[in-house]
């Protein structure tokens, strides 16, 4: 146990130090790109260009994991996060090229990417179903340190070089990526364990053989209610956010309120995401992951109500903390969800399918926002986001009638079959019985002489 808290302890601290760069990118990317010439739809997208490279390292990481392993899969994500990093100080300092800094922010973004399944990896180190729940919303916590360093390390920052005033941040950003590969060295990946025959027959998994083995991937989605839903709760809820965050400082930029001003409401924001796994999240997630993905709902409606009903910075901050919150509860119910749908052998790819999933839709509403925004307006944004968020939750809701349809009538037809099954060998049993106990006819008269014989 306490080489779990250990590794648990390291592994947030690790997600913390990985989301450090991505809240720094956030609060200075967009501005940074806008200040060197970029279009106010194109500097939007450098949070695009993040999710993108989120969304390539999610696709391809299950082979990453094959080949290196935990450990070294996590450390060449951080590798990427330092090179970006330089990149984006070199294209701030020297070059004043915002395609080279997008290109910076995709780099970052394969770094985040890859820190994502730092998650996954926690929930490997437990077997019980309610520690799982515990590891992964214990993990998520670990970005508090993003939420309070980020935003505030971009505003000092600032100060740190001449040049220009974003400078600073993507030299924090590879400071962040070299303190988290030196974390990395220390954690017991050893210990992991994989989903554990409990956990599966929650979902009434098929078991391990030939067959199951021989199943496409996508096949095995599909086939799987549960599995289908974490992956639309965890996608809708990562777009819906990002959708909002990523022209959040051009709006705020646009209504006048300075740059701390637009970094506090980012902290709020990212508290609003990470903080709750410190405050008993992981409970209610435990008691029902569908409960807590609905309340999670409810509240991104109270945050886009109150992003649309005016500009002052209560609408932004209380607004865009709420979206956090929805965040949190969606994504951290998914997340366990998710955990009790696959067998072991198919765990690193149904995981990078999630991912991958999560992070491309999150890229391309990230890129869908900037326009929208431009074209429009930052309430048309909204409207937008929430006509998503319930059509998906519709879309979803009637999936999970269909799914429970479905599985009575193959529990009906499997109980059927078995009825039959136990008669037919019932039958058979009886004939045996029966052939045993048969006598031939010479048989029968040969006893019968014997009989008169003894007489």
């Amino acid at each position: 146990k306490k080489i779990c808290y250990k590794n648990i302890s390291l592994l947030a601290i690790c997600y913390g130090l990985s989301l450090c760069s991505s809240t720094l990118t956030t609060a200075s990317g967009t501005l940074a790109a806008k200040s060197i010439g970029a279009s106010r739809a194109m500097s939007a997208f450098a949070l695009g260009a993040l999710l993108i490279g989120a969304a390539v390292a999610s696709w391809s990481s299950s082979v990453l994991f094959e080949l290196c392993g935990r450990r070294f899969g996590f450390i060449i994500g951080a590798t990427c996060g330092c090179i970006g990093g330089l990149l984006g100080f070199s294209a701030l300092q020297f070059v004043q090229e915002w395609n080279l800094l997008l290109i910076s922010c995709f780099l970052i973004g394969l770094s985040e990417g890859i820190a994502f399944f730092l998650r996954f990896a926690a929930t490997e180190l437990y077997e019980q179903f309610n520690e799982k729940s515990q590891a992964v919303t214990f993990v998520l916590a670990g970005g508090i340190i993003a939420a309070i360093a980020g935003p505030q390390a971009a505003v000092h920052s600032r100060r740190i070089f001449d040049l220009h005033e974003y400078t600073g941040c993507f030299a924090l950003v590879f400071l962040a990526n070299t303190l988290e590969i030196i974390l990395l060295c220390f954690i017991d990946f050893s210990k992991e364990k994989r989903i554990n025959n409990v956990d599966a027959q929650l979902h009434l998994l098929p078991p391990s053989t030939e067959a199951v083995q021989r199943q496409s991937i996508w096949s095995i989605v599909i086939s799987r209610p549960a599995c289908v839903s974490a992956i639309t709760l965890a996608s809708m809820s990562m777009t819906a956010m990002v959708m909002l965050m990523s022209p959040l400082t051009l709006a705020m930029k646009h209504a006048g309120f300075s740059f701390q001003l637009i970094s506090l409401t980012l902290e709020l924001h990212f508290l609003g995401m990470y903080a709750p796994g410190l405050f008993g999240s992981s409970v209610l997630i435990l008691k029902s992951p569908y409960l807590a993905s609905f309340l999670g709902l409810l509240i991104f409606s109270a945050a886009a109500a109150l992003l649309a009903s005016g500009q002052y910075l209560y609408n932004f901050a209380v607004g865009m903390c709420l979206c956090g919150l929805a965040w949190n509860l969606t994504f951290s119910a998914a997340t366990v969800l998710l955990t009790t749908t696959y067998l072991p052998e198919e765990a690193l790819r149904l995981q990078a399918i999630n991912d991958g999933f999560i992070l491309t839709f999150a890229g391309l509403g990230s890129f869908a926002s900037g326009y929208i925004y431009v074209s429009h307006s930052w309430n048309y944004l909204i409207f937008i986001v929430s006509g998503l968020m319930v059509l998906c939750a519709f879309g979803l809701f009637l999936w999970r009638i269909l799914a429970y349809f479905l599985s009575s009538h193959s529990f009906k037809r499997i109980s059927m079959n078995q009825l039959s099954q136990d008669q037919d060998d019932e039958e058979a049993a009886v004939a045996v019985q029966d052939d045993n106990n048969v006598v031939s006819p010479m048989t029968r008269q040969h006893s019968c002489n014997n009989d008169n014989f003894s007489s």
